[in-house]
């Protein structure tokens, strides 16, 4: 089954961290249609920002996107055009600072949603770009349902994945929510080390929970999210809760 070795799935999970543009989850369908895909775009993106047009024998590849069942995106090699600049050539490496925001606002989304359930400690000495990676780790945990399920089904419950694969699991997620940030110092090594190179990975990890858990992760990074509402109990009304 494809991408069920360590050593291919490290590839998917750097691949999917390298395309800022988009959706984690989108990531992951187009490296399944094209793994050789060096870069992807809209046709009206390509026209627009880089002045470049798609072929006539062009193969699109299909995406999700809000509001509309799938949209159609390009390889760069099926685009001609204008000559890329050094930036798209090289756009899988880590450019810009740091921005202390990310964490302010990936700890209050977390604080609003999952403080009265779960509670995350870190050590108060880390520099903040270190707190930040630990605090994707531990909310990947908690997402994948590492910890177990909750009651107002706002995460599953996997507890019965041995702990390599919730390890895997937690820093591939933890990887690519940096990795799109562009944060420095992210690499391959991020996840190498709970990888053995060639072998098959433990069959309970799941690229596909770690692609919807990832870009949950990097929303709650960017700014507030809305906050989930409790499930309400059979026979209670609101009056009755708050008494």
């Amino acid at each position: 089954m494809a991408y069920r070795r360590s050593d291919a799935f490290q590839e998917m999970i750097t691949f999917i961290g390298k395309f800022r543009d988009y959706a984690p989850y989108n990531n992951m369908l187009v490296r399944i249609q094209n793994p050789s895909c060096g870069y992807y775009a809209t046709a009206s993106d390509w026209e627009r920002r880089f002045e470049r047009k798609i072929k006539e024998d062009a193969r699109p590849m299909l995406i999700l996107a809000p509001m509309h069942p799938v949209m159609l995106v390009y390889d760069i090699d099926q685009t001609e055009g204008k000559d890329l600049p050094a930036k798209l050539n090289n756009f899988g490496r880590f450019y810009g600072e740091w921005d202390v925001g990310w964490i302010e606002k990936l700890t209050e989304n977390a604080n609003r949603n999952i403080e009265w359930k779960m509670r995350i400690v870190i050590h108060d000495k880390l520099d903040d770009k270190s707190r930040f990676g630990i605090l994707c780790h531990e909310l990947a945990h908690i997402f994948l349902g590492h910890l177990g399920g909750d009651k107002d089904l706002w995460w599953p419950s996997r507890m019965s994945l041995d702990h390599h694969s919730m390890e895997i699991e937690a820093e591939a997620t933890a990887f690519i929510v940096t990795q799109q940030l562009g944060l420095e110092g992210s690499s391959d090594a991020y996840v190498s080390s709970h990888l053995r190179g060639g072998e098959s990975l433990p069959a309970g990890v799941s690229l596909d929970n770690i692609t919807k858990v990832s870009g949950k992760i990097g929303q709650m990074s960017k700014g507030l999210i809305t906050e989930p509402k409790p499930k309400r109990e059979k026979g209670t009304n609101r009056n009755e809760r708050s008494r």
